[in-house]
C-alpha cells in the first residue's frame, strides 16, 4: 500500500529520532552512545528527561501510530503490527522512564518501559518474520532483530549496548520505511 503520507509519517518518525537523539546525546553529559541505550537520555535524573520523553519518544511513537493504523484499516496486518510494535515502544518510553542503567528489574516505570521495548523489539521482528515477502529483507531484518533482542539485557560484557540498539532502530525503521513505499 504505497502512500505519500504512511511515506512521510514514517520518514519523519525516522528522522526525527535520529536528529533528536544525536543532539540529546551531545547535550547530555557523561552520556556515552556506544553502551547506553537511547532510554537512557530520559532516565529520572537525566538532565533532559522531560524534553526527550515529550519532545522525541512521543512524537515518533504517534508517528510510528498512524501509518499502523492506515496499515490495519488495509489489512495489511503484519505490517500494522510492526507499526504499532515500534508505536508502543516510543509511547511507552515516553509514559515510562527507564531507571538509570537501564536495569531489568528496577521501579515498576522501569519494568513497564522494559515491557513496552520488549514488545517492540519482539513483536517487530515477529511482524517482519510474518510479512516475509512483501518487502524486501523482511525476514532477514525479523531474524535479525530477534537474535540482536537477546543483546540488549543490562549486562552486556561488550560494552556496546548503546550501539546494538542503534543498529536494531535503524533495521526496524528502514523496514517500516520499505513497506511504505513497495507496493
Amino acid at each position: 500500500m504505497p502512500d505519500a503520507l504512511i511515506t512521510l509519517t514514517t520518514v519523519l518518525a525516522a528522522l526525527w529520532l535520529m536528529a533528536g537523539v544525536l543532539l540529546f546525546q551531545r547535550l547530555t553529559p557523561g552520556y556515552e552512545a556506544h553502551r547506553e541505550t537511547i532510554s537512557e537520555l530520559a532516565t529520572r535524573d537525566a538532565p533532559h528527561q522531560w524534553t526527550v520523553r515529550l519532545a522525541l519518544f512521543l512524537p515518533v511513537g504517534l508517528l510510528c501510530l498512524y501509518p499502523a493504523i492506515l496499515h490495519f484499516l488495509e489489512q495489511n496486518w503484519a505490517v500494522a503490527a510492526l507499526g504499532l510494535a515500534l508505536a508502543t515502544g516510543y509511547l511507552g518510553a515516553a509514559a515510562f522512564p527507564a531507571d538509570p542503567g537501564s536495569p531489568l528489574g528496577g521501579s515498576l516505570a522501569n519494568r513497564l518501559h522494559n515491557l513496552t521495548g520488549a514488545i517492540m523489539y519482539a513483536g517487530g521482528g515477529i511482524s517482519l518474520i510474518a510479512a516475509t515477502g512483501q518487502a524486501p529483507g523482511s525476514l532477514a531484518i525479523g531474524v535479525v532483530t530477534l537474535i540482536g533482542l537477546t543483546g540488549l539485557g543490562p549486562n552486556d560484557p561488550t560494552g556496546y549496548r548503546g550501539y546494538l540498539q542503534r543498529t536494531l532502530e535503524i533495521f526496524l525503521f528502514f523496514a517500516f520505511f520499505l513497506h511504505a513505499v513497495v507496493p
